[in-house]
């Protein structure tokens, strides 16, 4: 029933067709922890809220702002747990649709961290970036990412 399938270079899988899509999930919920997709020093966050989330802010999918709160970094990073920063969510584990009619899916949840609405924390990103992160109006994303899905 797969009509295409393409396996990327970390493993991120593209499918044109995915027969039992209607009992995923395509979103992720507050308290849920991610992996920071750039090169901060800050290796895993929890979500908090999501801003324009769906069911009252508590679920969001690619594309959505988040208000994230550290949980791991790297040794020798001054930063402490519990510093809040804005963040976007970059991919998700579930298969997303797009208008297209194409199914896509990746391994990890990950998150790109901002200090403001505006400016990046990292200078790499590090994985996928998917595309549905054009309605956030922030080209820097792209032109920052190695592989855009």
């Amino acid at each position: 029933m797969v009509i295409a399938s393409v396996l990327g270079t970390e493993g991120h899988m593209f499918k044109s067709y995915h027969p039992d899509f209607k009992n995923k999930k395509t979103m992720i919920s507050i308290e849920t922890k991610t992996i920071v997709a750039d090169n901060s020093g800050i290796r895993v966050v929890k979500n908090l809220n999501f801003k324009q989330g769906a069911q009252n802010n508590r679920k969001g999918t690619v594309g959505n702002f988040t208000v994230v709160s550290i949980k791991g970094y790297k040794k020798g990073r001054k930063v402490s747990d519990r510093k809040v920063f804005f963040g976007a969510v970059a991919t998700v584990r579930n298969w997303i649709r797009r208008k297209t009619g194409i199914f896509f899916r990746t391994n990890q949840n990950r998150t790109i961290l901002f200090e403001n609405k505006e400016k990046l924390l990292g200078k790499i990103l590090k994985g996928p970036v998917s595309l549905e992160l054009r309605k956030l109006g922030i080209p820097k994303i792209f032109s920052l990412a190695k592989f855009i899905i």
